[in-house]
């Protein structure tokens, strides 16, 4: 069983994961016009298909490829703009927390509230340290077969609950947008029978 006292910053980076994905996604919602950026893509791709038809046909229609590349990153640098809006947003928010939780849980190391890939060595430019390994002792006896731990700190615990947290809150968006597609296909319908 859990005592209180070394759940309770789990608990804590858990609400803040959490929040700070709600913050992300009503950013994204807000700063990002998805439909436009979606509409982009879609005329990127059709641009770089033409692209690579052309460079097959040969040198003949240099001049088209040209504009053809021109036009590509035009496009690509329109589509960054709208998500460096978002990241100048959204940076102070996340720094100003990870300050926090640095200076609250900082080298402090407390029990998950579920179990965590256990890492030796985790280093962020080593790809190959980002393999689990199995810790020394089996933490979790009901999974001993999987590299899993309990003991965690706030960046590992922060990093895996705002994982989850995001995935939970993108199903949840979801459900919301189909409700009101449904919600509006519906005052529709009725609006025509009338």
């Amino acid at each position: 069983m859990f005592d209180i006292f070394e759940v309770a910053p789990a608990v804590a980076i858990l609400v803040i994961s959490f929040a700070l994905a709600l913050v992300s996604k009503i950013l994204q919602r807000n700063l990002l016009d998805k439909k436009k950026m979606d509409a982009q893509k879609k005329e990127m791709k059709e641009k770089q298909e033409r692209l690579k038809k052309l460079t097959k046909d040969g040198e003949s229609k240099k001049e088209e490829i040209e504009k053809l590349q021109l036009e590509i990153a035009e496009a690509s640098i329109a589509m960054m703009q709208g998500t460096n809006k978002l990241m100048l947003v959204s940076l102070p928010v996340f720094a100003v927390f990870f300050m926090i939780m640095g200076n609250i849980y900082g080298g402090l190391s407390f029990t998950s509230l579920f179990p965590l890939p256990h890492f030796t060595g985790f280093w962020l430019l080593n790809p190959f340290s980002w393999i689990p390994t199995f810790p020394a002792v089996c933490q979790v006896e009901s999974v001993c077969f999987l590299p899993l731990t309990m003991t965690t700190g706030y960046l590992k615990a922060y990093f895996f609950y705002y994982f989850v947290s995001s995935i939970a809150i993108s199903g949840l968006e979801k459900l919301y947008d189909n409700y009101l597609n449904k919600l509006g296909n519906e005052l529709i319908t009725k609006k025509l029978k009338k």
